[in-house]
């Protein structure tokens, strides 16, 4: 097969420091020869493959080993989708390729990829839905993006086409010095450098699409940190993998040996430590380096900001990571806020690659990575309209689709290419509410339950599990509750305001909105989320009540999950109405334990303390030592009786909130002379 053209067109795409994509579509055939045809010229070329039938000579990229093969290179990136795809492999990988590379995929004919099954999707389909029968959506939206963009095309039985690409000599990039790749990278190192010698308490923001070597910035900055006799350098992240890359790029400046999984370099002046631990402990630090954070909650990053004072950063704006989208609103916000300031850097220039490169244009447009938010009306507060989209109908609306994912974006820290996929395979309902065609808010709901009673019981027992269906299983398991899980019911997965529009109510209208819409389909409206007061309290005020909390906060997040229900029929009313007694009741009895390190608000909202009465007697001691004729160790064994039959009629006080870690968490705090007094006012009050 003649494929000098191809060859030709790598060499010009190469001089632009650009990445060449090529989709290449017809019969197993013809696709087997021109993958022979292209490894028969590849000679001492690294060549990735993705997906089923590898030739030997290719090196084959799968999920398991994803965080290994992210941080490496090749020049030739081939992706067989003649069977099944995976799109988040698909547009992880493609960050792989380096500058001259060709990006290959392979599909059957165009029709006939567009009408058969993706058994990939299994990984987002809920039971019972079959992935092995199932025509995917997904092919169908990517082939869209396709046509719309740089790509070439290569049909059987018909000519290659390839976009013209314009001046090769308009987008190189001036040489730097070793070990940086890029100015961009250099002026990030220098930046970390000065957060050293510069102010305490104005932090360092890094920001880059992905495969702009920030990570690769912050190794640098340790190892030269390290060089220079500095030591206590903590790194944190959502997860260990997240970190590798710091970690590798400073063994490899200091000349130090690196294995996978590494926690801690040159003896321990570099140091990971979870964000759980991080925050629970707050080790002294002479710098703290924060990567991937746009994959952490605002409040957890406010929190570390206020732990430490010497702080960096480092954020992906978008890419498979995530879209970094609601990090890059909130938390700039809250930086903003601060008296001393921050300052921040931007990465432009790609690592592998340049700036404007097709491959990478495809990749962010194909995958809504840099769709434009459309800018919502000053004040929407009349004439909004309220609509319900099934999922299935997405594929049609584009520009409601870019809408509505970007702002289901801003209500997570973590949001992926899973999420687009899931959302545009699985049947789910999306509704909105809108001021013409502007979506202003936005939640995305999930249709579960409905099981047999042989399947509900099987859960309930932990004898099976079913993809999907977390309310319903998490009923049917933890609360041991299989008939609920045999009702039809939904769960709210996201609901999101417009930011310039939050706290009008708008939130609470939509919700109020979908409850009743849904009311006609299904039994009970559940939701699970990281529990903070703010959120308890907004789904509280729309009659959710808690029903299950995890023992153990999510490592990510450093928040518990919560679940919550809400009955859509009155005969269910009791059931939720026993199941939140019965959690709120037993959680009081957990916090002495298990969760011992609850946030003490969230303690307050959630629990039904034990009803002991008091005899006279014990009151008359309590009265004494109001008045100063009691020491305090004579009553502290009364104070958790008296605490849990007043503490509703306090109210939520920062006081009461020291009260519950020191009587309902048995946390070793001892009330100073200022606290005492406050606890000998509220007994005289609650007394009389």
């Amino acid at each position: 097969m003649e494929i000098k053209w191809l060859l030709d067109a790598q060499q010009r795409y190469a001089q632009c420091g650009w990445r060449l994509p090529l989709w290449c579509s017809g019969s197993a055939t013809f696709l087997s020869e021109v993958v022979q045809s292209l490894l028969s010229h590849s000679g001492q070329q690294r060549v990735y493959w993705l997906g089923p039938g590898a030739p030997e000579s290719c090196t084959t990229l799968n999920a398991r080993q994803k965080q290994l093969w992210l941080g490496s290179e090749c020049d030739l990136l081939i992706m067989n989708a003649q069977q099944e795809t995976d799109w988040d492999l698909l547009a992880a990988s493609a960050g792989c390729l380096r500058a001259g590379g060709l990006w290959l995929l392979l599909t059957p004919p165009e029709q006939s990829w567009l009408t058969q099954p993706n058994p990939a999707n299994k990984r987002v389909l809920s039971f019972p839905l079959d992935a092995a029968s199932q025509t995917g959506r997904f092919q169908q939206f990517f082939m869209l993006a396709l046509s719309a963009e740089r790509c070439g095309r290569w049909q059987e039985q018909q000519a290659p086409q390839l976009p013209s690409i314009g001046d090769p000599g308009s987008a190189q990039r001036p040489p730097v010095a070793s070990p940086y790749k890029t100015s961009d990278q250099q002026l990030a190192v220098e930046a970390i450098h000065k957060v050293l010698t510069g102010h305490r308490r104005r932090p360092l923001l890094v920001s880059a699409h992905r495969g702009r070597g920030k990570s690769t910035a912050l190794g640098i900055a340790a190892a030269q940190l390290i060089q220079q006799g500095k030591t206590q350098l903590l790194l944190t992240g959502p997860s260990p993998h997240s970190v590798q890359r710091v970690l590798k790029t400073a063994a490899e400046q200091l000349g130090l040996p690196y294995q996978s999984g590494l926690h801690q370099l040159a003896e321990g002046a570099l140091q990971f430590h979870a964000l759980d631990w991080l925050l629970q402990h707050k080790p002294k630090a002479t710098l703290l380096l924060v990567d991937e954070a746009a994959a952490i909650p605002t409040p957890i990053l406010e929190q570390l900001n206020q732990a430490y004072s010497r702080v960096v950063f480092s954020s992906t704006e978008h890419g498979y990571e995530g879209t970094g989208r609601g990090f890059q609103l909130k938390f700039r916000q809250y930086l903003q806020r601060q008296p001393t300031g921050f300052r921040e850097v931007k990465l432009q220039q790609p690592i592998r690659y340049q700036l404007h490169d097709p491959l990478e244009q495809l990749i962010f447009n194909a995958f809504l990575l840099q769709s434009a938010a459309v800018e919502p009306p000053l004040s929407p507060a009349e004439g909004l309209s309220f609509h319900c989209y099934p999922s299935a109908d997405l594929l049609n609306k584009p520009e409601l689709l870019q809408q509505l994912f970007h702002l289901l974006s801003l209500a997570h820290y973590q949001t992926d290419i899973h999420d687009l996929w899931s959302l545009l395979e699985q049947p789910q309902l999306i509704y909105s509410l809108q001021s013409g065609s502007v979506v202003v808010a936005c939640a995305l709901v999930s249709l579960e339950g409905g099981f047999t009673d042989g399947l509900a019981t099987q859960i309930s027992y932990g004898q099976r599990r079913v993809q999907g269906h977390l309310l319903a299983q998490s009923l049917a398991y933890h609360c041991l509750r299989p008939e609920l899980a045999q009702q039809p019911m939904a769960r709210v997965q996201r609901i999101v305001v417009h930011p310039s529009l939050q706290q009008q109510g708008l939130g609470s209208s939509l919700l109020s909105q979908a409850t009743e819409e849904l009311r006609a389909r299904v039994s009970y409206l559940g939701t699970s989320f990281g529990a903070t007061p703010q959120l308890v309290r907004f789904w509280q005020k729309a009659g959710f009540q808690p029903v299950k909390l995890s023992v153990f906060s999510q490592q990510a997040s450093a928040e518990h999950s919560l679940l919550m229900l809400k009955a859509l029929q009155p005969a269910q009313q009791n059931n939720v109405t026993e199941l939140s007694r019965e959690f709120s009741e037993l959680l009081y009895w957990q916090l002495a334990d298990q969760q011992r390190e609850l946030a003490a608000e969230l303690a307050w909202l959630l629990c039904q303390p034990a009803q002991i009465p008091l005899s006279a007697a014990q009151k008359e001691q309590l009265q004494l030592f109001a008045n100063g004729k009691r020491s305090l160790m004579l009553v502290e064994a009364l104070l958790p009786l008296w605490l849990n039959l007043v503490i509703r009629q306090i109210g939520p006080k920062e006081f009461v909130f020291v009260l519950i870690r020191r009587y309902w968490q048995k946390q070793p705090l001892k009330l100073n002379q200022d606290q005492l007094q406050q606890l000998q006012n509220l007994i005289k009050y609650s007394l009389n």
